[in-house]
């Protein structure tokens, strides 16, 4: 249709009517790029939406997991320091329970946990660590990544 017009104008020599047309043909591919960008930013929103979500739940999952192994060490610290007690004749137990001979032998073995973060881990593998809009979240992630892989 519109190639139609600008033959009939050209063939006319209606120049502006062939200005016209072309104005109109730009202008139209330029508002397609346009909408293609919002929906793209659109998307990019949506993307952090959730990603935040799933951001959230494993924090919390990693926090729960922290948690737990910080009571177990300090469940094994207390054990130690009964074990320590005894072996120096501060405590009127005469032998090590089986428990404290335990802790005695693992006192030497120390594991800094950290979980992993499945949400950015994915988000890194597929290359998307862009959609995050705010750096600082950006940079902690990243260097928390960094001490975990260590």
């Amino acid at each position: 249709m519109i190639l139609q017009n600008i033959s009939r104008a050209i063939r006319e020599q209606n120049y502006y009517a062939v200005a016209l047309e072309f104005v109109i043909v730009i202008a139209g591919v330029v508002i397609g790029f346009q909408v293609t960008a919002w929906n793209s930013a659109r998307q990019e929103r949506v993307d952090e939406a959730a990603f935040l979500a799933r951001l959230h739940a494993d924090i919390e999952l990693a926090e729960s997991l922290s948690q737990r192994v910080r009571e177990r060490r300090l469940q094994r610290i207390g054990e130690i320091v009964e074990a320590i007690d005894i072996l120096f004749g501060r405590s009127d137990a005469d032998a090590l329970t089986d428990t404290q001979c335990a802790a005695l032998g693992a006192s030497h073995y120390y594991d800094i946990y950290t979980a992993d973060l499945a949400a950015f881990t994915e988000l890194t593998s597929i290359g998307r660590v862009g959609i995050l809009r705010d750096a600082e979240l950006r940079r902690a992630l990243v260097q928390y990544e960094q001490v975990r892989t260590r």
